[in-house]
């Protein structure tokens, strides 16, 4: 199972944003205290912080966040936002190429740490080669 939480732009300024990633990081602790996660990458930008996660742990899996600013979403879903975000469609400024390099260095330090097993390799390779792919040939990024 691939997890994504976060707390982005599009719900929250960016004060509300950082007041947030405290709840965000409490839950992504919660959640490693209670569930087998096999592999995580941290993303944080300046509009962004996400979590993105993959366990086999399934049966544990109840996740719940009063706060009304943190997303969650998985498998599909949460693959899905990490192609239309290295695509640059969840930019503030569409098609924005900061965007990828920033997902680059998130997994290179998840590599470098450990954490990024071949789940989320796999996934994020093809999200990069998916915001590349997308880049030449719509020419998004012309203009942002």
């Amino acid at each position: 199972m691939i997890i994504n939480i976060r707390v982005d732009h599009t719900l929250a300024d960016i004060e509300t944003m950082e007041n947030v990633s405290k709840d965000l990081k409490e839950l992504f602790s919660t959640l490693k205290e209670n569930i087998d996660i096999k592999e995580y990458i941290e993303i944080n930008t300046c509009n962004r912080y996400e979590y993105f996660l993959y366990t086999d742990d399934y049966n544990k899996l109840d996740l719940d966040c009063e706060n009304k600013y943190v997303i969650i979403q998985y498998n599909d879903e949460a693959v899905l936002h990490l192609f239309r975000m290295t695509s640059g469609l969840e930019s503030m400024i569409i098609g924005e190429d900061q965007i990828l390099g920033q997902v680059k260095d998130a997994k290179r330090k998840s590599e470098r740490e450990g954490h990024c097993g071949k789940k989320l390799d796999a996934v994020f390779t093809k999200a990069i080669h998916v915001g590349q792919v997308v880049r030449n040939k719509t020419k998004i990024n012309q203009g942002s």
